[in-house]
């Protein structure tokens, strides 16, 4: 829901202002209505809701008390309670907020509804005054509504199974990176850190003998911050990790960075690991780099880069590729071509250890919602070919990522 979210302010849902004029005549419904108004604008949503609820139980046809609610829900994070007022708003006059049908679409479509989020969809496009962007989000998503009906008659085999209590625990375990003899599994695991309400990322290792044997963390590359997005290469022998720099700009003792989240690499020496070490600035940048994974003829490096906000957020997520040449030095980052990449996001790269097919995950290319795992092939001429959806149940409404 949280791309929902996104869209419902950077479209500007609602008007939140008093008006002249109402769909209703009765003075105290108004009043009440405006009352809520403020109240929502001050975040005190409970406030709103019990203004809203007199103003509607005085005129159940107040659409604009409606939508006030819708709006309500949805900061609060009750998403049913939101389509209910949206439903009643529209029930009383579809045409009254066109923009309506459209967020009735990404309710239903983040639920997987997407015969009724189709519906939504087309009736909006019906209006000629609406936001461009949102019309081309609507068209978007109607791709997607086709693509994800048809997925849903046409099921591939898919039959996960669960690694057992040597991997997974009651915490958070995910970005798993396994050797091609299928031995040793490496990932992450965020842990509570005593007496407070922070979190700790750091990684775990499993060794496979008959079962997965219990993770062990990999004491010679955690710090007291957070690493994450592992992965070892094909032979086990070498170690690329991401490191984000803290509030003080450090990623860990003797590390150095160039901004934002930066990867490192380690090489076995016997039964340990080597100092980390940073890639350097040929694919590191002031921007957020992240989940790198690495070719097995040891010559190529992809992984995903973004624009980090003031806000913490990541923007612009794509997939970017280095060389290392005869000189074992890395060239200079290429982001792949708009084959791959699309201007949502793509991330949770992996190129197979037959150099040739590349997995990774977007929410840009047809698919179910959400993120969805894709593969390309690479073609005769060197380029990367269309992504080909990985296909239901596999990919579901929900985010999918990080294929092992």
């Amino acid at each position: 829901m949280r791309h929902f979210l996104l869209l419902l302010f950077a479209f500007s849902a609602l008007a939140l202002t008093a008006q002249d004029e109402y769909t209703i005549d009765d003075r105290k419904a108004i009043k009440n209505y405006e009352v809520a108004l403020q109240a929502f604008n001050a975040r005190a949503y409970t406030d709103a809701l019990r203004r809203l609820n007199d103003a509607l139980a005085r005129e159940t046809d107040f659409i604009e008390a409606h939508l006030l609610k819708f709006e309500v829900y949805i900061e609060k994070g009750v998403f049913d309670k939101a389509e209910e007022s949206l439903l009643q708003a529209l029930a009383i006059d579809p045409d009254f907020f066109p923009n309506g049908h459209f967020f009735l679409g990404e309710l239903k479509f983040s639920n997987g509804d997407y015969t009724t989020a189709k519906v939504a969809y087309e009736k909006f496009l019906t209006y000629r005054r609406t936001n461009p962007n949102m019309q081309d989000e609507a068209g978007r998503k109607l791709t997607d509504c086709d693509f994800a009906l048809d997925a849903m008659q046409n099921p591939v085999p898919f039959d996960p199974i669960n690694l057992g209590p040597g991997v997974n625990t009651e915490h958070p375990e995910y970005f798993a990176s396994l050797t091609t003899d299928d031995r040793t599994l490496i990932f992450t695991r965020r842990l509570p850190v005593g007496g407070t309400d922070s979190e700790q990322e750091d990684f775990y290792r499993s060794e496979y003998k008959d079962a997965w044997h219990p993770a062990v963390p990999m004491e010679d590359i955690n710090t007291a911050g957070n690493e994450g997005a592992p992965f070892i290469s094909p032979d086990g022998q070498l170690f690329f990790f991401v490191a984000c720099a803290d509030n003080i700009g450090s990623y860990g003792p003797d590390r150095k960075g160039y901004g934002s989240c930066d990867i490192f690499y380690s090489t076995k020496q016997g039964n340990r690991w080597s100092r980390p070490q940073n890639l350097g600035d040929n694919i590191n940048s002031p921007h957020w780099e992240t989940q790198p994974s690495f070719s097995s003829d040891g010559r190529t490096l992809y992984f995903v880069r973004g624009v980090k906000l003031r806000s913490g957020m990541v923007r612009q997520e794509d997939i970017w590729t280095s060389r290392l040449d005869d000189m074992g030095q890395w060239t200079q980052a290429e982001r792949l071509s708009e084959v791959i990449n699309t201007p949502q996001k793509e991330s949770s790269v992996l190129i197979h250890p037959d150099g040739q097919t590349l997995y990774f995950t977007s929410n840009g290319h047809p698919g179910m919602g959400g993120e969805d795992i894709y593969l390309s092939r690479k073609q005769e001429d060197g380029t990367w070919g269309t992504p080909v959806n990985l296909g239901y149940p596999l990919n579901t409404h929900g985010n999918e990522n990080s294929i092992t």
